[in-house]
């Protein structure tokens, strides 16, 4: 180790060996002896982990041994999931045959700007720009490259959201009426329990208990790498909840449950071709189908679920039973998506309400 002329001390650390049989170095700087001889175990653990420190490193090289070596061990499956493809669409497709050293805070820039313009929302430019930090900030604390390229990068504002999309009441009837001739029961479920779409394709018989009226969330389907798949836990610890069960509800499910088939998972709406759990893309598709033929607006899933607090906060539900009802983890989040449904008035006293409530 020896010290520069700036005050800074440095270490030369073998990588490797090159393609001629000569050692392979990397030269690490620190302000102390602790932190340069940090930085080179560092590098030789990373070295122990198989990274290889060529110096024509490109940044799809370095984002899949970003996500195999620092993320996949850190988080669930699912979220996972989500780093893997917003990284490999959002990094590695626009950038991954760049060397990574070479790779500008200006093109990260005007990547995020070309994003804003294709009317991605403000809250996802933010979160991709957030990943890509994370990804090479790791590369800086490895010594990989020297410098973060994300550093004094401006996350545009982006699109704002509209706000949330309700059914009108007439829409809902049209809806309704065509799933009950058509036996298309899951949407009529979800339109009158609120229930996420995967808490209602993960519910299994043993969560409906017809003596309370009561339907039991415990679990959710998601998407991952491998399918779709259950996880038993909700969406947030809010999400384990029971959620009363009307009449008609009650009728759609007790008729489900005598003309139930047997499948392995116990599910109350299982694939028809596999006995597995259902695919959330096919519902979705088939919602879309549904209201074409109808003649009414095209929506989401998750539409259901907003038309639901939508009509219960007309028929002046209180915000603090319905925020339990849809497994938010406060008032102020049920206030903040459906404020829009409330009067002026009621707006008010409900906020004092939520003051009062937090001291």
């Amino acid at each position: 180790m020896k010290k520069r002329s700036d005050g800074r001390y440095q270490l030369s650390v073998m990588v490797g060996y090159k393609p001629d049989g000569q050692p392979r170095r990397k030269v690490v700087y620190g302000s102390t002896h602790k932190e340069v001889n940090e930085k080179a175990n560092n590098l030789r653990m990373q070295m122990n982990m198989g990274m290889k420190f060529e110096d024509d490193m490109t940044v799809g090289e370095w984002a899949e041994y970003w996500l195999e070596n620092f993320k996949k061990n850190q988080v669930g499956e699912t979220t996972y999931y989500r780093y893997e493809h917003q990284i490999r669409n959002h990094v590695v497709k626009p950038f991954g045959d760049l060397k990574l050293k070479a790779l500008a805070p200006i093109q990260i820039q005007k990547y995020l700007n070309d994003k804003k313009e294709s009317n991605f929302s403000g809250g996802y430019l933010k979160i991709l720009k957030s990943n890509i930090n994370a990804m090479m900030s790791q590369a800086v604390r490895m010594s990989v490259i020297k410098k973060n390229p994300c550093d004094n990068i401006v996350t545009p504002k982006g699109e704002k959201r509209e706000r949330v999309f309700a059914l009108t009441k007439d829409e809902q009837a049209k809806l309704v009426k065509y799933c009950y001739d058509h036996e298309e029961y899951i949407y009529i479920v979800m339109l009158g329990t609120g229930a996420r779409v995967g808490e209602i394709t993960s519910l299994s018989w043993d969560c409906v208990d017809f003596e309370k009226d009561a339907i039991k969330i415990a679990r959710t389907t998601t998407r991952s790498k491998k399918g779709t798949i259950i996880k038993n836990h909700p969406k947030t610890d809010a999400g384990l909840r029971d959620i009363p069960m009307t009449g008609s509800i009650k009728e759609i499910f007790a008729a489900l449950h005598g003309n139930r088939k047997e499948n392995a998972l116990g599910l109350v709406f299982p694939s028809s071709h596999t006995g597995k759990v259902k695919n959330l893309q096919t519902i979705g598709r088939r919602l879309k189908n549904i209201c074409k033929e109808i003649g009414i607006p095209e929506i989401h899933n998750h539409t259901c679920r907003h038309t639901f607090a939508t009509r219960m906060l007309e028929a002046g539900a209180n915000i603090k039973v319905l925020s339990e009802i849809l497994g938010h983890k406060n008032i102020q989040m049920t206030l903040d998506i459906y404020s829009h449904v409330l009067p002026e008035n009621r707006k008010e006293n409900i906020l004092k309400i939520e003051i009062f409530i937090k001291k």
